[in-house]
């Protein structure tokens, strides 16, 4: 059945043309002549226009085809002067008429001279068989594209990928906000619900922006022992809020005093309740010990925190 015959059968359909117009090429007059031609040729009646500045959105359903696809009904027709104009994409070109063909709408191209009914037939089904394939061997090739543009960059010494750091977020124009209704016990889901984010991003975010409670904090002593001294040197206190921040602190201290690489398979834990518990490195070649204490009311969470970190317990 071609554009002709329909136009006999079904009269009281609906015939658009979707027109979008770039910077270079904005007189949509010619290409309103090419479709009123192609319209008169076949009978086709009143055609309604519906042109469109290219624009920077790349949701394509976010447009006026967007929209003319969600209202266009099926054995409606749309004329285009060219399938480019759906989009610079193929693989958007694609989708569309997909959409289209979904809800049974038919599709002209003045330019190539293709028709793709609203019907549900073998030259149909073929084509959209087709149109899918072509559409995914090209994300497969806008993949590939990028993968070796960012090797090539990467060869050249140039950084990649996101830039350092989580940036600014939308939640921060609400922080005090957010803050308050947190201190008064209100949940990270309905606070996302209310700020319209996920519950996890919520709870990135809190984490990042929460102040924190000094008073949760334990409060331990950073210190160097050797075979031969009589009291340990260079002592240091600070605050730490978990056990894998204090194992941390550890091998960081032992670095800078020794002048060497640890890590934190080197530290051990010996847990003594009479007389305190404490994780350390100890360097054999160096005949020292680099320490990490806290208080005894303290020992109960640390060592528990201790356990799930896997730290090795010294018998």
């Amino acid at each position: 059945m071609d554009i002709m015959q329909k136009s006999t059968i079904i009269i009281l359909m609906k015939v658009y043309s979707y027109i979008r117009l770039t910077s270079s090429d904005n007189d949509a007059r010619t290409y309103q002549n090419q479709v009123n031609d192609f319209a008169v040729a076949n009978r086709l009646g009143r055609v309604q226009f519906v042109v469109e500045q290219t624009t920077l959105v790349k949701d394509w359903e976010k447009t006026q085809i967007g929209i003319l696809v969600s209202e266009a009904k099926k054995d409606d027709l749309v004329i285009v002067p060219s399938l480019v104009m759906f989009s610079r994409s193929l693989i958007q070109v694609c989708d569309v008429l997909q959409h289209f063909h979904s809800k049974g709408v038919w599709v002209a191209s003045v330019e190539q001279k293709l028709t793709i009914t609203g019907e549900t037939n073998d030259f149909n089904g073929g084509m959209m068989q087709c149109l899918t394939m072509v559409s995914d061997f090209e994300r497969k090739l806008v993949s590939m594209r990028m993968k070796e543009t960012l090797d090539r960059q990467r060869s050249l010494g140039m950084k990649v990928g996101r830039p350092v750091g989580s940036g600014r977020s939308a939640l921060d124009a609400f922080s005090k906000e957010i803050i308050e209704a947190k201190k008064n016990g209100e949940s990270n889901i309905v606070l996302s619900r209310i700020y319209h984010t996920t519950p996890q991003n919520m709870s990135k975010w809190l984490k990042k922006n929460m102040p924190k409670d000094k008073s949760s904090e334990f409060e331990c002593k950073l210190y160097v022992v050797g075979e031969d001294d009589d009291e340990p040197a260079d002592v240091r206190t600070e605050s730490f809020a978990t056990a894998g921040a204090m194992v941390r602190a550890l091998v960081n201290f032992a670095c800078e005093k020794a002048n060497r690489s640890y890590t934190d398979y080197d530290v051990m834990l010996i847990s003594d309740h009479q007389q305190g518990s404490y994780i350390f490195i100890s360097d054999s070649e160096l005949h020292k010990g680099f320490i990490l204490s806290w208080a005894a009311s303290d020992d109960l969470p640390v060592i528990s925190q201790m356990h799930d970190l896997r730290i090795n317990v010294l018998e």
